[in-house]
């Protein structure tokens, strides 16, 4: 019985990762802007071939030590996953919040309708 549990929780679970909604955006250079912690958070944003290729962080007033857990770890996730909306750092929520809002900030202009 248990065993039978745990295999409908992991199909169901692997079901949930087909659903995810696939982003494509305009090609180009974004900025955008949201505010951190302590104070703006400037971003930059490439698009290449319709989905996100970098982001800058280009001004910031963050605590040192925390801002470097968020600004390594945040983006990548972005990147991945082609979209601003991933999970931020525990433990540092304005300064995740912040960064995901000013990169949400730079590329919403560029999604395209789908």
């Amino acid at each position: 019985m248990v065993k039978k549990l745990v295999l409908y929780a992991c199909m169901m679970m692997s079901l949930t990762g087909c659903s995810s909604k696939a982003y494509k955006y305009d090609d180009g250079e974004y900025f955008g802007e949201a505010e951190g912690h302590h104070g703006p958070i400037k971003v930059k944003v490439l698009v290449d071939k319709h989905v996100i290729s970098d982001i800058f962080i280009l001004e910031e007033q963050e605590i040192p030590g925390l801002k470097e857990i968020v600004y390594e770890k945040i983006p990548p996730k972005m990147k991945k996953h082609n979209t601003w909306d991933v999970d931020g750092v525990s433990g540092a929520t304005l300064t995740s919040t912040g960064l995901k809002n000013a990169v949400k900030d730079a590329i919403e202009d560029a999604l395209q309708e789908e």
